[in-house]
């Protein structure tokens, strides 16, 4: 019997989860924004500038959805200069709707990158919820603000972790987050590697099973539309897309588009939309498998892998599927 981890028989909506505008450290507006990812096909864009939630419902139509979300950041200053302050960046994203209310909020908090603090009309669409988080940076600290995040009802991604410079210790240090950047595209474009596959396995390997996505991270021109994240659901609707986001039914690609996910007689199975160099079969063990030059790959299962998850691969880009355990797989 067929078992579809992407959802058959759904619309697929192409998302950017994590972008700036001229409110916080961004060159180009809201508006600006939305024209240049609908040209390049997008369905969705959350703008999620820094330390601030705000809506932009002004830019919904009905083939666009804005998704309301934030940056939050932790930082151990050392001197003056931000590219030696260690941090921890984390986007959340409110389930309701109209819910814009931001748990530990620090209205007085002033920093030279986060500069819609200067303009006083967009302060005044700041609601603050509860004490303010401290900007602490150390796991205890990160981990009690990551859970009244959650607590609050948002989902919280873990961004750009060889960006922040952070290791091994760091990244396996945080215990509330839903999933995290497998790509961002303007660290990468920066100059850092930032195709995380191998620290998202350290994480699943863990025994925590999280999802991934790819984003843009965009501020301006040179560093948008590269990163992506492919939801399957009905509707375009901010409940759909939550639901969507919650239940896994989505990856995320640089590139490579995936269009059929499933389990059949205890195989997986991948379809994309054309052949591409590689479609790699990534465990919890050392067993991996790959099929080459194929738009489509079934792969065995093997009960004691843990997790198993698929990235496609062609030249550059990847596709990167949600990791899933095997037990459920299985239906052990």
């Amino acid at each position: 019997m067929r078992k579809y981890l992407l959802p058959e028989n759904c619309n697929t909506y192409k998302a950017n989860l994590h972008s700036h505008s001229t409110w916080s450290d961004g060159c180009h507006s809201p508006e600006e924004m939305k024209k240049v990812y609908k040209e390049h096909g997008y369905s969705i864009l959350s703008i999620t500038d820094h330390n601030g939630l705000f809506s932009h419902y002004d830019l919904n139509e009905d083939d666009f959805l804005a998704l309301t979300g934030y940056e939050v950041d932790f930082n151990r200053v050392h001197g003056n200069d931000y590219a030696d302050f260690e941090t921890a960046h984390f986007c959340a994203y409110p389930r309701e709707r109209d819910n814009f209310t931001q748990p530990g909020l620090d209205m007085e908090y002033r920093s030279e990158k986060m500069r819609w603090t200067v303009n006083e009309e967009t302060r005044k669409l700041l609601r603050p919820d509860g004490k303010a988080f401290s900007k602490s940076y150390d796991p205890e600290n990160v981990n009690a603000c990551l859970k009244i995040l959650r607590d609050k009802n948002f989902i919280v991604t873990y961004n750009h972790p060889c960006w922040s410079v952070e290791d091994y210790s760091n990244y396996m240090s945080y215990d509330e987050i839903d999933c995290m950047e497998v790509y961002n595209h303007g660290c990468y474009v920066a100059g850092w590697d930032e195709y995380n596959g191998r620290m998202y396995d350290d994480i699943l390997r863990s025994g925590k099973i999280i999802k991934c996505v790819a984003t843009d991270d965009n501020h301006g021109t040179h560093d948008t539309c590269g990163g992506f994240t492919m939801f399957f659901a009905k509707k375009l609707c901010h409940e759909d897309i939550i639901n969507a986001f919650d239940n896994g039914d989505f990856y995320c690609s640089t590139g490579p588009e995936i269009t059929a996910l499933y389990m059949e007689d205890g195989k997986l199975h991948i379809e994309t939309k054309e052949k591409y160099e590689e479609i790699r079969l990534v465990t919890g063990h050392r067993r991996a498998s790959r099929v080459c030059g194929e738009d489509h790959a079934c792969f065995a299962v093997h009960p004691s892998c843990k997790y198993v998850r698929l990235e496609v691969v062609h030249g550059s880009k990847r596709a990167y599927t949600n990791a899933y355990p095997v037990s459920v797989l299985l239906g052990e």
